[in-house]
């Protein structure tokens, strides 16, 4: 790299406080890092390592105060989320690609669709290299080892060429063997491509610590140090604080790190490196004038386009881990054959009116159920990557939140499908074609609503509490369809909550289609039948409403369910921005 390549990142009295419990994290902590030199950020547990990363980055804001420059010049909020990259702890990965195909969305996400296929990948087998992956490029992610894993966590946020890569305990959960390696790698991309890397290490070793050329020591989210490895221990020395010959500094600077905070060679080291850092920031100011860092868009690819790219890389992983659709398919199928068998040839005789009304209810829970919690599941799997991707500006949100309502109905469709028309055969139901195409547009519609309340649910609470959400929600839904207790019978008070069931509304729309579309009667074979279809439809009082105003409910309540998702996905997204 040339000279006119070099670049300090800098910032200046950053503060950070939480928005949850208000407690202050970070405070005025300042410091810089420069291009071409590997940094490691220090400091005992609870010191605001984390946070100092997440707020360089651009993913917390609010809470957030301070000022932040390239060479000097002002970082605009859309220039800091291009120009910095930030890896989280957590390996957030597509674990059912390659690595190779990882690599080549992570190019599609990031890179711009001027460049053809072959550059891409290029650029992308260049990276293999450097991250020492090329000989496992069609390995799974879910088989990769742990140092592998961090490897190309690391390698997707570099295809868009960051200046500044910021990693979280890269070494977290490795042994020493694993995590020197993966710091190597680091240290020849900090040489190699004259970028700034910043690492979180929790604590290194003597052989990691060498890997290293500047260090940043927080204690209390306050910098106690900031600046070169060979100058630390000289700097201690200043404030009266010497390390042991046979000591390893960095375990020194962790002791040094934890002094009570009244301690006044804690107080001393805090005042010089706070003095060190005024001069930096008033001399890096003054030298800027004229730099122009070039503004870029917040996405590489149009919404479109970012659609286009969501939508094969989620079909994709869902054909490769079919487990899903296979298990609800089966469980859809071999509970509708129960289903069928059980209440065999119902639907022929008005002796069974009740039998075959209950049917409906069958059908309703069958599909509630099997979709509901299958959804709930779905989000969370997933959910570490999307929020990775977005907040290192992959995509957007909108184009996410279609893929993955559009790559969740096939399933849907398939097994609910194959559940109701098993179980309209095997009962006896009417077979007119507008009565079959009717109870199989109301299982979708009903299918569709529990759905996207599923994966609403998914993203808004953890697993355990969105499934008791989800119970309370269907009980109670359930409570005021219509089938327990006859709307002619619930109290004035309580009736106008059935019209906010959607089990209602698909209960109703069933009751038209088994009874209604001016079927006449229901043959009795039987010497005596008590209940006539006339006699039955007036003791369950339905249909009350018209079978289109039952349709539009269910619309309602699906369009409904899909603000509710897409506001779930914003609050998830923004939670600790």
């Amino acid at each position: 790299m040339e000279e006119s390549d070099n670049f300090t990142l800098s910032f200046h009295d950053l503060c950070y406080h939480s928005s949850k419990n208000g407690e202050q994290i970070l405070t005025n902590v300042s410091g810089s890092f420069t291009s071409g030199r590997l940094t490691c950020i220090l400091g005992p547990s609870g010191a605001g390592k984390s946070s100092l990363l997440n707020v360089l980055s651009g993913h917390r804001k609010v809470g957030v105060t301070g000022q932040l420059r390239l060479n000097g010049v002002p970082v605009t909020s859309k220039q800091q989320r291009k120009l910095i990259s930030y890896t989280p702890q957590e390996a957030c990965l597509w674990m059912n690609l390659t690595v190779e195909e990882s690599m080549a969305f992570a190019a599609d996400f990031k890179l711009s669709p001027k460049i053809s296929k072959p550059e891409k990948q290029q650029i992308c087998r260049e990276l293999l290299e450097v991250i020492g992956l090329e000989k496992c490029c069609q390995t799974l992610v879910k088989n990769l080892s742990g140092g592998e894993l961090k490897r190309l966590s690391i390698g997707v946020e570099l295809v868009s060429d960051p200046k500044v890569l910021l990693l979280d305990e890269p070494t977290s959960g490795l042994d020493t063997v694993s995590s020197y390696q993966v710091l190597s790698y680091v240290q020849r991309l900090t040489t190699q491509q004259n970028r700034a890397i910043i690492c979180v290490i929790h604590q290194p070793g003597s052989k990691l610590l060498q890997l290293f050329q500047d260090m940043f020591i927080l204690t209390r989210g306050r910098e106690l140090y900031c600046g070169p490895l060979d100058q630390m221990i000289e700097t201690f020395k200043t404030a009266q604080l010497e390390c042991p010959l046979s000591h390893n500094p960095a375990d020194f600077a962790l002791e040094v790190a934890s002094l009570d905070f009244e301690d006044e060679r804690l107080q001393m080291l805090m005042e010089l490196q706070n003095n060190n850092n005024k001069s930096y920031f008033v001399e890096a100011i003054e030298t800027s004038r004229g730099a122009i860092i070039e503004e870029q868009q917040s996405f590489m690819l149009s919404s479109w386009q970012q659609l286009g790219v969501l939508l094969r890389r989620s079909f994709r992983c869902a054909l490769r881990d079919s487990y899903n659709l296979k298990a609800r398919t089966l469980v859809c199928i071999a509970t509708a054959l129960l289903v069928g068998v059980t209440f065999y040839d119902v639907g022929s005789s008005a002796a069974k009116l009740l039998s075959n009304t209950s049917i409906i209810v069958v059908i309703m829970f069958l599909i509630y159920f099997v979709t509901l919690f299958a959804a709930i599941l779905t989000y969370p799997l997933e959910s570490a990557a999307f929020i990775r991707e977005h907040k290192n500006n992959w995509y957007a949100l909108t184009p996410y939140y279609i893929s993955k309502l559009l790559v969740e109905m096939p399933s849907l469709i398939f097994s609910t499908s194959a559940a109701i028309f098993i179980i309209y055969y095997l009962t006896s139901q009417p077979l007119d074609w507008y009565r079959v195409l009717a109870i199989w547009a109301t299982a979708i519609l009903s299918g569709w609503i529990t759905l996207v309340l599923g994966l609403a649910l998914g993203a808004l609470f953890p697993v355990n509490e969105a499934i008791l959400h989800a119970i309370l929600v269907i009980i109670l839904t359930t409570l005021f369809s219509g089938f327990f207790i006859v709307l002619d019978q619930m109290a004035w008070y309580m009736k106008p909550l059935s019209y906010l069931s959607f089990v209602r509304y698909s209960f109703e729309s069933a009751v038209h289609i088994f009874y209604g579309f001016g079927r006449q009667s229901v043959p009795c074979p039987e010497t005596f039948c008590y209940f006539t279809l006339k006699k039955f439809l007036k003791l369950v009082a339905m249909p009350e409403l018209a079978w289109g105003y039952d349709i539009l409910g269910l619309v309602v309540w699906g369009l409904a369910m899909q603000i509710l998702l897409y506001v779930s996905l914003l609050k998830r997204i923004k939670q600790d921005v």
